[in-house]
């Protein structure tokens, strides 16, 4: 009997082992779709951030007070897509942006929000506001239209923004795109894509290649605004060569270059002879600051020193010779 419990306890846990155990949490919304208001016919985005993992994204537009799955709408001929006046709707390849290519009147005082789900549960957005053709229009955005720098270069992108009428700017948000185009947005910046009051971002430039930003900005009356794709290209960094030290370049030069300040070695010519004409002989020209060419200053002094040495030798010895004459007589006449 105890081994039949053991073997049964054995095959529970076993049985636990291979059932899987999910640690996903449920998502969280960090960024919510903006209140927004657009132009007829301009181009629309929303976007929603969350955390949690394998995330999927559901779009809804209430239209008239009733609630409408845009995934459903093209099949089912919802009525809100008579605000859809331009090349149609859709989502990015996340599903976290959903855009209008041409929003029409109809659209006018809409509301549209995303139901963000995983396996461990789901989170609904705020509900946005769209205005279309209102009182207030987006602001007026200036935005670099590309950029070029090194790599590790410090690269601030600046968006100017320009309201009418007593509207002003609120707030600010920046975005990334890897395709280059505006409905693949996903938020970054200083505060995780949060709005914010600094129009400026800090690029990063670490790494060479081209990655495309977009600045978002809101008004304090819900005039919103996309800036067109900036495109930064960040090319590799140059590595310039040093020049070498001074002293390696002395010392190389003191090796390879000729001794200029030094004479050029030549043989004294032998007693009698003289040097030929256009020889090492010749005789500098006047101004030149040169001397002849048959010896040096030094070798001069050297032989007229040795020449007073054998006259000195001479005279001494014809002294010794007449004072052993003049000893030998005195002596002969002693005796």
């Amino acid at each position: 009997m105890k081994k039949f419990t053991a073997l049964l306890m054995i095959t529970f846990l076993a049985a636990a082992m291979l059932v899987p155990v999910s640690a996903t949490d449920k998502p969280v919304i960090t960024l919510q779709p903006q209140n927004s208001v657009y132009p007829e016919f301009a181009s629309a985005l929303w976007s929603v951030e969350a955390t949690g993992e394998n995330l999927s994204y559901n779009w809804y537009i209430v239209y008239n007070g009733t609630a409408y799955r845009t995934a459903d709408s093209f099949a089912e001929n919802h009525p809100w897509l008579n605000g859809v006046t331009g090349s149609g709707y859709g989502s990015n390849e996340t599903g976290n942006t959903f855009f209008v290519d041409g929003i029409g009147s109809a659209l006018d005082g809409a509301l549209i929000y995303c139901v963000v789900s995983n396996e461990a549960g789901s989170a609904t957005s705020e509900s946005a506001y769209i205005s279309v053709s209102g009182k207030k229009f987006p602001p007026q955005l200036n935005v670099p239209a590309s950029v070029t720098v090194e790599q590790d270069t410090v690269l601030k992108l600046f968006c100017e923004a320009e309201t009418s009428g007593d509207d002003s700017v609120s707030s600010y948000a920046w975005f990334e795109t890897p395709t280059g185009q505006l409905k693949d947005i996903v938020a970054i910046g200083s505060y995780g894509g949060q709005p914010e009051e600094d129009p400026v971002l800090v690029c990063d430039t670490s790494t060479p290649g081209t990655r495309y930003y977009v600045c978002y900005v809101m008004t304090k009356l819900g005039g919103v605004a996309y800036s067109s794709v900036i495109p930064v290209t960040v090319t590799e960094k140059t590595v310039v060569t040093p020049p070498p030290e001074s002293s390696d370049l002395t010392d190389s030069q003191a090796t390879s270059a000729p001794d200029c300040t030094s004479e050029p070695a030549t043989t004294l010519p032998s007693d009698g002879e003289t040097s030929p004409a256009g020889s090492g002989g010749e005789t500098s020209p006047a101004g030149s600051g040169g001397h002849t060419g048959t010896d040096s200053v030094p070798e001069e002094k050297g032989d007229s020193r040795g020449t007073v040495i054998i006259v000195l030798a001479a005279v001494c010895g014809v002294l010794l010779g007449s004072c052993i004459v003049l000893a030998a007589a005195a002596f002969r006449k002693k005796k």
